[in-house]
């Protein structure tokens, strides 16, 4: 797990045994998104129209040989240590220290571009999300023939689950979607079909927050990620208690009724075996309301801001606290509402 304080040059990152320093030339924010490699030897942003790359066995601080389009550049890598971005409507692939990118597609007269980048581990599938009619469309692009498919299917969250699956949530459910024959199949379908299948502890609480009117659990459910062979998701509660209590992000007034997630879950690939693994304090509810998307991230735990903004990480069985700034070096964020 490689934490970050971006709050100045040098950047600071922070791994379990290790601190070390990246000075970028380029003015950098707390909102630009770092990415990692799969062994965290390389780590990448792209703070205004440059990607940057570091390498941790070199100590050397890479510059891509290109410049970016204003776009949401998502940097992605693959367990081939390739990067994939977006720069404009096109979606690109950089092999480190080469002397050009390469162009993999490129959105014709799009309104809105491609966002939301995604790829197999190998590289051979890319996956991105277009915006339309208030929806946004996953898009799956066959790197080998150069073949992109419009699955016509309207996501929240995704994430790969191997070279040929995804994980996805919508209205109606987590779902897995085969991207090799377009089909898909609910993996949990709402809080009441969990409640079946849980262990009668936990479907306790689910009927806790049911029975109360102060509560409310919408059908829709956040995909955090996956990890270990399992998907990781939490439940939305719109929260009527006039005892918590919250700032709302956009008109900073005090609100008795906000939206956060109750609890972290996780299931098998194939839906089988779900359980809770971590309800959140009511006393983080405000903080996961003021990031705008609840629990952002999950690479080996997972982590939210309250409103000192200090980092507080559930690892999987413990919750403890960061001091300062920091925030985590991801290597596959999700979609945030």
């Amino acid at each position: 797990m490689l934490l970050v304080d971006a709050q100045k040059n040098p950047i600071k990152i922070y791994d379990v045994d290790e601190v070390f320093e990246i000075n970028i030339p380029e003015n950098i924010s707390v909102y630009d998104m770092f990415s990692t490699n799969k062994n965290n030897r390389y780590i990448a942003l792209a703070p205004q129209k440059t990607i940057y790359v570091y390498d941790r066995e070199t100590k050397q601080l890479i510059t891509a040989p290109f410049k970016l389009k204003p776009a949401f550049h998502s940097l992605r890598f693959d367990e081939n240590d390739q990067l994939y971005f977006i720069s404009g409507n096109a979606v690109s692939r950089w092999k480190i220290e080469s002397e050009k990118e390469e162009e993999l597609f490129v959105m014709k007269r799009a309104t809105h571009g491609p966002s939301d980048l995604g790829v197999s581990p190998s590289g051979k599938y890319v996956s991105f999300l277009k915006y339309r009619s208030d929806s946004n469309y996953l898009y799956i692009l066959d790197t080998t023939t150069g073949e992109c498919v419009d699955t016509k299917i309207s996501v929240y969250h995704y994430a790969w689950t191997d070279e040929t699956h995804i994980a996805f949530t919508k209205s109606g459910g987590l779902k897995i979607l085969e991207v090799t024959t377009g089909k898909s199949k609910t993996v949990v379908k709402d809080h009441t079909a969990l409640a079946k299948k849980c262990p009668k502890d936990n479907a306790a609480i689910l009927e806790r927050y049911v029975a109360n009117k102060d509560h409310f659990i919408t059908y829709d459910l956040d995909l955090l990620d996956i990890y270990e062979n399992k998907i990781w998701f939490s439940f939305y509660i719109t929260d009527h208690d006039e005892d918590i209590m919250a700032r709302d992000p956009e008109t900073n007034e005090l609100t008795k009724n906000h939206i956060c997630h109750h609890a972290v879950w996780n299931v098998n690939l194939d839906g089988t075996s779900p359980r809770l693994c971590y309800e959140v304090p009511a006393d983080y509810w405000s903080a996961i309301l003021k990031t705008g998307a609840g629990w952002k991230y999950f690479v080996n735990g997972c982590y939210l801001w309250n409103k000192d903004n200090s980092l507080h990480v559930f690892d999987g069985k413990d919750h403890y606290s960061t001091e300062g700034e920091l925030r985590p070096v991801v290597l596959y964020k999700n979609r945030c509402r």
